[in-house]
């Protein structure tokens, strides 16, 4: 799967259809790049793509955290999981039984 960029307003990424859809805009196709193994503390970013020697090129950062940070994000995302779940239970829709009525 190609990734593109719009080079006149930077937007990325970008796939197929939206060239599909805009012909006339510029676009140009990103060069994908290998991104770089990661420790257990570390996460990938995307950047936007790079343009060297006129060819645009995936680029990465990686963020290295402490064991103190790793834990808070953690346990900020599992308390973020766990309200959405709770929102979720609190929308289930209960059906209250029919009504019964005298003689049935």
């Amino acid at each position: 799967m190609s990734l593109y960029i719009n080079t006149e307003t930077g937007e990325y990424p970008r796939h197929i259809g939206d060239v599909e859809l805009n012909p006339d805009l510029p676009w140009a196709t990103v060069e994908p790049t290998t991104p770089p193994e990661l420790s257990p503390l570390q996460i990938l970013k995307e950047l936007p793509p790079e343009l060297v020697d006129g060819i645009y090129y995936q680029r990465w950062n990686v963020l290295t955290f402490t064991q103190a940070e790793w834990d808070e994000k953690e346990a900020n995302r599992i308390a973020v999981l766990s309200q959405r779940r709770r929102g979720l239970e609190s929308e289930i829709i209960q059906i209250p039984p029919a009504p019964v009525t005298e003689g049935e």
